[in-house]
């Protein structure tokens, strides 16, 4: 794919029309040349996408290897808490099949098989995600705190994290954080995984709160049993 063509879509990709975005996403599927190009645009779907197109291009990260490292490294400083998370979220599924972090597959069993590949760029992002624990958004440390019990990089601010990301308003974060807490068996996280089973759900949980419930459940049953 020629550099005029590669500038053509990426144009494409920043429309505000998905139609259009998803013809061009079409068209860099069928050219892995052209992914190197299109990381910003598609993190920009990632970030805020329409649904037919987000998971399209949540899955072109995936399969891209290390190549979008770079830009991921430069977003997990972002002005923008969303920027950052999602930073964050897609670090976590580069290199690796995806399906072997989600929740449905994996409450509360041992962490992924498959790791996310990040090459010599690890200590980079271990180092950074570390940093993250302390970021001023509740919803970036708790899944920074996360990402890092993912790969088996737990540290003891990360607890702290989890606990407070029980009380986001975004049920990934809760899930994500209820999943980190019960497989690290923290005792002093039983008071706020107990408060949060039995409390009333909140307008934002409506409709859509049982995974996070369940794996606040599995945490309590698996915390009490680790428990001397």
């Amino acid at each position: 794919m020629s550099n005029e063509l590669h500038d053509d879509i990426r144009e494409l990709l920043e429309s505000g029309d998905w139609r259009v975005q998803r013809e061009a996403m079409l068209t860099v599927s069928r050219d892995p040349d052209a992914y190197n190009q299109a990381f910003p645009a598609f993190f920009a779907v990632c970030v805020n996408p329409p649904s037919i197109l987000g998971s399209f291009s949540w899955n072109c990260f995936c399969k891209c290897g290390i190549e979008p490292l770079p830009l991921l490294l430069d977003k997990l400083t972002s002005g923008s808490p969303i920027e950052r998370r999602v930073a964050i979220q897609l670090l976590l599924n580069l290199g690796h099949d995806p399906s072997s972090c989600t929740l449905s597959e994996q409450v509360l069993q041992a962490r992924p098989h498959s790791l996310p590949k990040w090459g010599a760029y690890k200590n980079k992002v271990v180092v950074r995600l570390n940093e993250m624990l302390y970021d001023s958004d509740t919803d970036v440390s708790a899944t920074a705190a996360w990402a890092l019990d993912e790969v088996g990089e737990s540290s003891s601010p990360i607890v702290n994290c989890l606990i407070r990301g029980l009380q986001s308003a975004n049920r990934s974060v809760i899930a994500y954080s209820a999943l980190s807490l019960g497989r690290l068996g923290a005792p002093d996280a039983l008071p706020a995984l107990e408060e949060f089973l039995q409390s009333e759900p909140r307008e934002h949980e409506v409709g859509q709160s049982v995974r996070p419930r369940l794996a606040a459940a599995q945490a309590i049953i698996k915390t009490r049993n680790t428990e001397p």
